[in-house]
């Protein structure tokens, strides 16, 4: 009896493992499907995924996404916006044009970059507003002319050999060049001002205008003092035809 007893024992050990529930791979022990359906996990409303990360990176990769359709800020863009823009673009293309110089040359170019930025903006005004655009545009046109002048005339300058300049003095030839075109330039600025003041434009638009022209006037005191500079300078013997 003792024996068909502890033979009994035996069997219910080597047959409980066999009857335990398995668990569903996490550790969890749950009765069940071990994996969850396709229709769960849509089910649940508070999923937290976490970013993706760069190989080798310990910052989540960032990805931006704008919220404004391609083409609309431009199409919407008002007339202060897109002569900003152009504004903008026109400055990097001087600057990359200017880089590309002779190192001699650069120097000239860098100080009338600003005028030349101020002159295409009028120009671009021109292609853009149908009110004082055609005018403005009109004028600096012919004030783009003189700017390249200007920059011949002051490359001529620099140029001047020292000894030279310390005999005869400065180039009193390409200072009254100079002074003819700042006189003629100081006339288009005054027209341009008057449109300006004048103009049916927004207040954002009139500011950035003026602007402009603030920089226009501000180089043709530049080049006034320039011009007066290389007059005064007599050198060693200048005196003799000055």
């Amino acid at each position: 009896m003792m024996r068909k007893v502890a033979v009994l024992i035996l069997c219910l050990l080597l047959i409980a493992p066999a009857l335990a529930v398995p668990g569903n791979g996490n550790g969890h022990g749950k009765a069940g499907n071990s994996t969850p359906s396709l229709q769960e996990d849509d089910a649940e409303d508070n999923v937290t995924v976490e970013p993706t990360k760069a190989p080798g990176k310990g910052k989540p990769l960032t990805v931006k996404v704008s919220s404004v359709p391609p083409g609309q800020v431009k199409k919407n863009a008002t007339l202060h916006e897109r002569l900003r823009e152009e504004i903008n673009q026109t400055a990097d293309d001087l600057e990359n044009e200017t880089g590309a110089l002779p190192p001699e040359k650069q120097k000239v170019w860098k100080n009338q970059n600003e005028v030349r930025l101020a002159v295409h903006t009028f120009l671009a005004l021109g292609e853009m507003d149908g009110g004082i655009g055609k005018n403005v545009s009109a004028i600096a046109r012919t004030f783009n002319n003189s700017v390249q002048t200007r920059l011949q005339v002051e490359e001529q300058i620099q140029a001047r050999p020292g000894w030279l300049r310390f005999l005869a003095g400065g180039d009193e030839t390409a200072a009254e060049t100079l002074f003819q075109s700042l006189n003629q330039s100081r006339d288009q600025i005054r027209e341009m001002q008057r449109l300006v003041e004048n103009c049916t434009c927004d207040n954002e638009t009139r500011s950035l205008l003026q602007d402009q022209l603030r920089v226009m006037e501000e180089e043709q005191e530049r080049l006034l003092a320039l011009a007066g500079n290389e007059t005064a300078d007599r050198g060693v013997i200048g005196w003799i035809w000055k």
